[in-house]
């Protein structure tokens, strides 16, 4: 390498790392391997190591590319900031994009060592070596199919709903703790009028707490407390990683520990409200906290391997065959827990409090099915109710009032037992 090439390698290494450190302390750098991507490309892009002319400036294209991407969107947030989005939410989208990229470019490697030793072991056949490098083609598609689905189910970006409890004529206070493993919790504590009733309100995957503001204020004219946060990775929350409920169960745990400390007079009892992923999480954190007297759950789904095999239901059949499995090995290594043994059929089986399950007939994302395997599993007192035509969290717009009065009912009976 040249000494000009050394400087401006030199150089662009020094900006380029600035910009992505600064950025990593930003997003939590300890959370998941594909942060680091972009620096590792970074260091080794950048080193002395030789390297011919073309190489060299397919390098600093890659890297200028994707800095000036990285950085006009940061530009664009601060200039023309984005609510939904939150603080350099879209840079912090762009660095993803950047990420995914070195990843999956990355992923052709192992992929293209063998086929370049199949070419070498071919050399005789001119249409063999086409059909292999076909073959491996395919291949990596597959990989890399597997591996954007599950980062674009683990890491959702954040958006945060306009909506407040105050457009509801409803009084409440920002709140904010940590989880049990340290994330930092933002939320809405709204207490009720003379009432030891509290509830804990769960979201569902890539919503936040506005999404739950109708539950919010059919249970607060019920009589109850609510505490709504945002989860993990979700609207002013710390983390950018979701774990679909192993994880999310200790932010769930955490919020009744906030209200058995800061309003221990309000939450004598404890109950869990929520749908998709967050009734999964209720499940979790209900089977190890006894404190949770009761559950509402909507939308339920029954494991991880069952939404893995319904997510790519839109993709040519033989990758929905193969896909499942791959895109949960990467959706592992993101999340940093083991999906593979996500069962909330087997979870529910822990839980000793009455559960009343909901769903959608016409849900899609999670079929019925899956919600129904659930309350198969589940210990009594339980009680079932499917909407007829509602979709995925579409059925309290769609059975309001009922929806509502039958939730309360069904908390209500609980508590009067209790007493």
């Amino acid at each position: 390498m040249t000494v000009r090439k050394r400087f401006v390698s030199a150089y662009l290494l020094v900006v380029a790392l600035t910009l992505v450190v600064g950025a990593l302390c930003h997003l939590s750098w300890s959370e998941q391997f594909y942060l680091a991507a972009p620096v590792v490309f970074l260091i080794r892009a950048f080193s002395f190591q030789s390297c011919d002319k073309l190489e060299f400036r397919r390098r600093i294209i890659l890297i200028v590319t994707g800095l000036a991407i990285v950085l006009f969107v940061a530009i664009g947030d601060v200039v023309w900031p984005s609510p939904s989005f939150g603080s350099f939410g879209r840079t912090i989208c762009a660095y993803a994009l950047v990420a995914i990229v070195v990843v999956s470019m990355w992923l052709y490697v192992p992929v293209g060592a063998a086929l370049k030793k199949l070419f070498n072991e071919s050399e005789d056949g001119r249409w063999k070596r086409i059909t292999l490098r076909t073959l491996g083609i395919i291949v990596y598609s597959f990989v890399v199919y597997a591996y954007l689905l599950s980062f674009l189910q683990t890491h959702v970006p954040k958006r945060s709903g306009d909506r407040t409890p105050t457009q509801l004529r409803l009084a409440y206070e920002d709140v904010s703790y940590p989880s049990r493993d340290g994330v930092r919790l933002a939320g809405w504590f709204i207490p009720g009028k003379d009432s030891d009733r509290a509830v804990v309100l769960c979201h569902g995957m890539g919503a936040d707490r506005t999404d739950m503001l109708d539950f919010a204020l059919a249970l607060h004219d019920g009589g109850y407390s609510v505490l709504m946060s945002d989860f993990r990775g979700h609207g002013a929350s710390g983390g950018y990683t979701v774990s679909y409920g192993p994880k999310e169960k200790w932010d769930i745990v955490s919020g009744v520990d906030f209200l058995k400390r800061e309003h221990p007079d309000k939450s004598k009892h404890v109950f869990g409200v929520g749908w998709s992923m967050g009734a999964a999480s209720l499940v979790l954190a209900a089977a190890d906290d006894e404190r949770i007297e009761g559950l509402h759950i909507d939308a339920v789904f029954a494991s991880a391997m069952d939404m893995a095999k319904v997510l790519p239901s839109g993709a040519p059949p033989i990758y929905r065959q193969v896909t499942p499995y791959t895109a949960t090995v990467f959706a592992c290594a993101e999340s940093g827990v083991n999906l593979f043994g996500l069962d909330i059929t087997e979870a529910i089986k822990q839980v000793n409090c009455p559960v009343m399950f909901v769903h959608g007939e016409e849900d899609k994302l999670i079929p019925i099915a899956q919600g129904r395997a659930v309350y198969e599993s589940a210990n009594q007192p339980k009680t079932w109710r499917s909407i007829p035509g509602a979709g995925h969290c579409g059925t309290i717009g769609i059975d309001s009032p009922n929806y509502e009065i039958k939730m309360l009912a069904f908390l209500d009976a609980i508590d009067a037992k209790d007493k």
